[in-house]
């Protein structure tokens, strides 16, 4: 029986943020995510930072659930254009399918 590998591709569309994907866990680590605007945070170029890449944390089989859990470290929520938070699924060929947007929200963490 054959099973397709997939890797989970997690993304903010914005141009300042400070967010931490705990899990999977992301490039470089999340060492220090706890402080309030933790540099291993501060990710301004999409959509992966400039950490750079290396073998994927976390591999998944087609037809399993995954979770993803991620920090809003630093609120920079902008009222008249919020932005979300958006999970892809990325087939390592180049091809992506969203599976989640969360709006973002004055809320912290």
């Amino acid at each position: 029986m054959a099973f397709k590998a997939v890797t989970l591709v997690l993304s903010l569309a914005a141009v300042a943020a400070h967010l931490c994907i705990l899990e999977p866990l992301q490039r470089g680590g999340a060492a220090g995510a706890g402080s309030s605007a933790a540099n291993v945070c501060f990710q301004t170029a999409g959509p992966c930072g400039v950490t750079a890449g290396g073998a994927p944390t976390a591999a998944y089989v087609a037809g399993q659930n995954a979770y993803a859990t991620l920090m809003k470290n630093l609120d920079h929520y902008n009222a008249p254009a919020p932005g979300n938070f958006s999970v892809f699924l990325w087939n390592g060929a180049g091809s992506n399918m969203l599976l989640s947007a969360t709006p973002d929200t004055p809320a912290p963490r």
